[in-house]
């Protein structure tokens, strides 16, 4: 979970939904309302300059214009029967049915990905260069996306291939089924992504001794996570932005601070963030997150048993789609998931504003010092040009985490 998260990352998105981690939430605020010092004035709103009201509304159009040409593009492939086509050219050049299906998916992902290049290539490359928050060459930025591409189609082969799979095998229990493997494998996904997956792109060592380590220890130690680890990420190499977040599950579960965090700023901002990241930690809000996506899991098996194989018999039969067991069908199911995360978006990110509010509160509590972490939103306001007071209905359909003015007042006890 981002600390300085503001829109969704390049993912597929996670939805959450609210939990018993609330009542948790009632009886932190009241701690955590008593520790930070109530109105400090020398703690002030960030500054909203034209560069940042700029850079932060560009950010907000790039993610509408770009779910709206992903929508689109997936169908296109449709519309002009090329799923169908390139089916058929797999099926033409395997005989196997795995074969097959590598091929298909092999060329149906490369399509995809040259196709959303320009949105990328925009939205993670260009704007970030134009206002000075990246020094990152082209090539090795290019080499970066090429590697999350990789791992996506590593991700993604796993999920498609056992749906086709049990389609074909189990055509009556595959809804039952193919949730059981998909929680299992977002289980496996969880797990493995700090050890295997985040290191692909940064590098991860472990936060060198020092006087400000041996305070981070301390405070983890107050927060129940004695030998939480704590990772310093070579993220300078990419960009001059400020993050810091928790992931992975069990055994794997670590915080990671953006180098750039460290280098900028004072020691007690970056013991408010990890505050905020022990929090997730120790309020499991990652073994929540599982669980929710498994119970999402279980209530689509009756729209999957009973709704799926009507929508395919409706689909167009110009589109060239057999039946739910083709594999041409597969940008369909896509689309139909697009569309859903974009409408559920605001569920999933209201959800994460619970989490992170939560954590903000669990901050203050351990730390009790509310100014230290006002400043460090200031500081992520400043370096990160991101907005601090949004449009309403941008931070309800885009924010992760509430406004940036929210959380100061907030940990200023305003």
């Amino acid at each position: 979970m981002d600390f300085f998260k503001a829109v969704p990352r390049f993912s597929t998105a996670t939805c959450k939904y609210r939990s018993v981690a609330l009542l948790f939430l009632a009886l932190s605020c009241t701690g955590a309302w008593a520790a930070a010092t109530s109105g400090d004035a020398t703690v002030q709103m960030p500054i909203v300059t034209a560069e940042m009201r700029e850079y932060s509304h560009l950010h907000y159009v790039a993610y509408f214009i770009g779910t709206a040409y992903e929508i689109a593009v997936q169908l296109l492939i449709l519309v002009t029967g090329l799923s169908a086509y390139m089916r058929d050219r797999a099926e033409h050049d395997a005989k196997n049915p795995m074969a097959q299906f590598t091929l298909y998916l092999l060329g149906l992902y490369t399509v995809f990905c040259i196709a959303m290049a320009p949105v990328a290539y925009v939205s993670n490359f260009l704007l970030d260069h134009h206002f000075h928050l990246s020094q990152q060459s082209f090539l090795d930025w290019f080499w970066d996306m090429t590697k999350i591409a990789m791992l996506g189609f590593v991700l993604i082969f796993p999920v498609a291939g056992s749906f086709f799979f049990l389609v074909r095998k189990f055509p009556r229990r595959w809804p039952i089924l193919f949730c059981i493997v998909v929680s299992i494998l977002i289980g496996i996904e969880t797990f493995v992504s700090p050890i295997l997956l985040e290191p692909v792109l940064n590098k991860f060592t472990p936060m060198s001794d020092s006087p400000l380590k041996a305070r981070i220890e301390e405070l983890a130690a107050k927060a129940g996570a004695p030998n939480a680890p704590i990772y310093v990420a070579d993220k300078s190499k990419q960009t001059n932005k400020l993050n810091a977040y928790v992931s992975g599950l069990a055994g794997s579960t670590h915080v990671v601070i953006w180098d750039t965090t460290l280098y900028k700023l004072p020691d007690d901002q970056v013991l408010s963030i990890v505050g905020h990241e022990l929090g997730h930690y120790y309020l499991h809000h990652v073994y929540l997150d599982f669980l929710i996506s498994v119970a999402i899991n279980v209530l689509l098996i009756p729209v999957n048993m009973y709704l799926a194989r009507p929508f395919i018999a409706r689909l167009p039969s110009r589109w060239g789609i057999c039946g739910l067991e083709d594999f041409a069908v597969l940008p369909a199911l896509i689309l139909a998931i697009s569309v859903g995360t974009f409408l559920s978006d605001p569920i999933g990110n209201a959800w994460s504003r619970t989490q992170e509010h939560e954590a903000d509160a669990f901050s203050l509590r351990v730390t009790g010092n509310g100014p230290a972490l006002a400043r460090a939103f200031v500081s992520l306001s400043e370096q990160n040009l991101s907005e601090p007071d949004p449009p309403p209905l941008i931070e309800f359909w885009l924010f992760s985490h509430p406004s940036l003015k929210n959380r100061i007042n907030f940990a200023l006890g305003r």
